[in-house]
């Protein structure tokens, strides 16, 4: 364990050093004038550096050349190599204004820095950079998201066909709620019927291949026409959207759950009031960390409805350490056993339940203030962030 931590801090020392180096040499423009070369030429030819690797090392000194207090907290050793890059790749694109509105709320955010792990605080920035952006830019975003939805099938000379397709935030969630409740009805008509088997490999199906059966199921229903009541009802999707009464603008009015693992999709606050017109939504309305309505009913056999959706819409995916499954995909855990108030649950992966928790034994705590949990096992301490934690407006 000591020989890996002092090479990862050699490493990022190395890059530093590295990044500093190239962007001074490149604002020199000597390169070129001594080896008649330009300097991305001279990195391929004399060092094997593929375009890739160039261009993200030489956007790294443009990047932060107009973010002081981001740099200042990289060369502190406070943000890693891994966190730089991935936010050099979110600003690239970007001029140096928007550049520098974001440099300041990181530096305002002095208290997340080493608390947010790396996915969280990616998902901050992209929050920061869409509220910079303004409200206009973000729903043209959305209407070229919603405009170039589509689907397509290619069919293959052995008969089997491969299926692509982009669809927006809104439409994914509909499409995968809808897969995901057709898998559920399916496994329990398996289950009534006693026809539920192992696979060749004695494996359960995994999800994918789950949500593909959905897929024709769906579609064979509907060709039916008809419910199995005889009924023909078209039904409004479920959806469960958080709105954060603390941190609501125009350009981040809500954030909507999808069973896809990582960031939740932000939706403006034009998309969110078309939803409550066109779906079932269930708003979650949240004041800071905490929701503001949850049941009184404390202990009981099975965690209620409405508390598993409370402490859902204040994790927002699994709160473990290095936990990144979504919500539909995580468990809800006891950090006190027997007690169902949210205060005393939390979303986990599956993998940190059984391995972390329970193997383990890794405890949490919330603070009830900023819905941080802190886990502890021994001595040592780590503490996650609700997904969606956002950088402090300066």
């Amino acid at each position: 364990m000591a020989d890996l931590a002092r090479a990862v801090e050699v490493r990022e020392r190395a890059v530093r050093q590295l990044v500093f180096a190239l962007a001074e040499v490149n604002r020199a423009g000597v390169v070129e004038s001594l080896e008649g070369l330009p300097l991305d030429v001279q990195l391929a030819v004399a060092h094997g550096w593929t375009a890739a690797e160039q261009a993200m090392l030489l956007d790294a000194g443009d990047v932060l050349a107009s973010m002081p207090a981001t740099t200042a907290l990289w060369q502190q050793g406070r943000l890693s190599w891994s966190v730089v890059r991935d936010l050099v790749g979110q600003l690239r694109r970007f001029g140096r204004d928007l550049r520098a509105g974001v440099d300041e709320r990181i530096g305002a955010s002095d208290e997340l820095i080493g608390v947010m792990d790396p996915e969280r605080f990616a998902w901050a920035v992209a929050e920061a950079i869409d509220e910079l952006r303004g409200a206009t830019v973000k729903e043209r975003e959305e209407d070229a998201d919603a405009a170039s939805t589509f689907l397509w099938v290619q069919m293959g000379l052995d008969g089997r066909s491969k299926v692509y397709g982009e669809l927006d935030a809104p439409d994914t969630a509909v499409v995968l709620n809808g897969l995901d409740r057709q898998v559920e009805a399916d496994e329990r008509t398996a289950e009534q019927e006693e026809t539920a088997r192992p696979t060749r490999h004695g494996r359960r199906r995994t999800r994918a291949k789950r949500r593909g059966r959905a897929l024709v199921g769906l579609c064979a229903d509907r060709l039916a026409g008809r419910t199995a009541a005889g009924r023909r009802v078209d039904a409004k999707p479920l959806m469960v959207v958080h709105v954060p009464l603390d941190r609501i603008s125009t350009t981040a009015a809500g954030r909507l759950e999808v069973a896809v693992d990582g960031a939740l999709p932000r939706l403006s606050a034009r998309t969110v009031e078309a939803l409550a017109r066109d779906a079932d939504v269930r708003a979650v309305v949240m004041d800071g960390a905490r929701p503001l309505t949850v049941t009184r009913r404390l202990r009981a056999d099975v965690v209620p409805e409405d508390t598993r959706l409370a402490v859902q819409a204040r994790d927002m995916g699994a709160r473990d350490p290095g936990g990144r499954t979504s919500v539909p995909s995580s468990e809800v855990h006891h950090l006190t056993p027997g007690l169902h108030h949210p205060d005393r649950l939390a979303c986990v992966s599956k993998r940190g339940h059984l391995r972390l928790i329970h193997r383990h034994g890794w405890s949490g705590h919330v603070d009830t203030t900023s819905g941080w949990i802190t886990w502890s096992r021994g001595d040592r301490q780590i503490v996650t962030v609700p997904w969606g934690t956002q950088l402090n407006r300066v």
